[in-house]
């Protein structure tokens, strides 16, 4: 015999439904009685282990999807941290026109910064070692741009930036993988050709290093050089610069809303995910395989409904003769088993909606609970830019999961329910 657990908890689970007029529905009430009810009025191990393993994987899938939107958020949060959220490259114009743009722009009340950047590429060099890396120039008189770039700096020193300073400011990746320090100089090299009376040349500065920056963004502390906006036009020279405009906005602004307002604009306009565009598609990638290797776990969960059918047409065998005997049809004795099979699919549903809501929400405080308890980290500060597990629930998800478990147990649902139909009843019928 199958091991059994009190019926109390089945019993206020589906209270609602027997005060319900179920009595008058003897389709609903023989699944009830058959699978829920026994002679000990217990409740079987195989029902009770098959709405927990939907429920389980459910959950999971559920806390799983909500962590990969939570490593997305973060990235994204990084990026936003550096870049802002919209990029703007602005044409060669005139300053007046520039101005017009930048006062426009700057009367947008979702907008919390506006700041620009001349950005260029070069080669940075110290003895045997080259890297490509990406030279941004800044204003330094702009208060607030020198107030966000030190809240990432080490010593806060991007005030020092000034024009024939000759000063930079790397990232700290940067910075080691050229095996330098703040006080060292670096050696920069320019793609655009400088014509001289010797002839043709790439243009060559060495420049001081200040102070060292950190976004915990790697795209960016791996090749990102800070140098003055004349330092940068005279490095580069002051025709063709590329200008950018990159534009940080609050909290819960609808970013792709300002992106249709700039279609009229003669600029090209780019997210983070259009700069970072190897890097999105990886993460929606981890998230597709993430989804499908769960999905397969739920799949596994909702053929036990299957096999508990089976069993049961199988243990109530002379039962379901009886009833077909008495007059019961057999569609009828079929829409017994879907009916079990519905109960069961439905509350190990809903059962793991609601452990994956709530494993969701808390799964930050569940994971720093764990680490304090055996004094470990899973995400150690000074090998990960992520120190914590992040998580964030999206309604969009929740339906994804629901819809898709719903048509899975439809079809586990109707195949089962079909051979109680086709090969059962005609067992019983021959054999009662």
């Amino acid at each position: 015999m199958a091991r059994m657990f009190p019926l109390s908890f089945v019993k206020l689970c589906f209270f609602w439904f027997i005060i319900s007029d179920m009595f008058q529905n003897i389709t609903a009430f023989a699944a009830t009685r058959f699978f829920f009810i026994g002679a000990s009025r217990n409740i079987s191990f195989l029902t009770v282990a098959c709405v927990l393993g939907i429920a389980l994987s459910v959950a999971i899938l559920i806390c799983i999807l909500s962590i990969m939107n939570g490593f997305e958020e973060e990235v994204k949060s990084k990026s936003f941290g550096a870049d802002g959220h919209i990029s703007l490259e602005v044409p060669p114009i005139k300053s007046f026109e520039e101005d017009a743009i930048k006062k426009e722009l700057s009367a947008d009340k979702d907008l919390i910064y506006l700041f620009q950047f001349t950005e260029e590429e070069a080669i940075a060099s110290v003895g045997n070692t080259h890297t490509s890396v990406m030279v941004r120039g800044l204003d330094s008189s702009d208060q607030n741009l020198i107030k966000k770039l030190n809240s990432f700096s080490r010593f806060y020193r991007f005030n020092q930036l000034d024009d024939k300073s000759f000063k930079a400011i790397l990232g700290r990746e940067l910075l080691d993988k050229l095996g330098l320090e703040v006080g060292d100089s670096i050696k920069l090299y320019s793609p655009k050709i400088q014509f001289t009376p010797m002839g043709y040349f790439f243009r060559s500065r060495s420049f001081e290093i200040v102070d060292e920056v950190e976004f915990r963004y790697k795209l960016l502390d791996s090749s990102i050089v800070f140098l003055s906006l004349g330092d940068s036009a005279s490095f580069f020279g002051s025709t063709n610069l590329n200008k950018m405009l990159r534009l940080h906005y609050k909290k819960g602004t609808v970013i792709p809303d300002k992106i249709e307002s700039f279609a009229s604009k003669n600029m090209v306009v780019k997210t983070w995910k259009d700069e970072n565009i190897a890097l999105y598609q990886a993460l929606v990638l981890e998230k597709f395989v993430m989804f499908i290797t769960l999905l397969l776990a739920i799949i596994i969960a909702v053929l036990n409904v299957t096999s508990v059918l089976i069993i049961g047409i199988i243990s109530q065998r002379s039962t379901v003769g009886i009833l077909y005997i008495l007059g019961l049809e057999k569609e009828r004795i079929k829409r017994i088993f879907t009916t079990y099979g519905i109960f069961v699919g439905s509350l190990g549903l809903a059962l793991g909606v609601v452990f994956g809501i709530l494993l969701s929400t808390w799964i930050t405080q569940i994971v720093s609970f764990v680490e304090s308890l055996f004094g470990f980290s899973i995400f150690p500060a000074d090998l990960y830019y992520i120190s914590a597990v992040p998580s964030i629930l999206e309604i969009g998800d929740i339906i994804l999961v629901v819809v898709s478990s719903m048509v899975m147990l439809f079809i586990a649902i109707i195949v089962s329910s079909s051979l109680s139909k086709n090969v059962e009843i005609n067992h019983v019928s021959r054999n009662q």
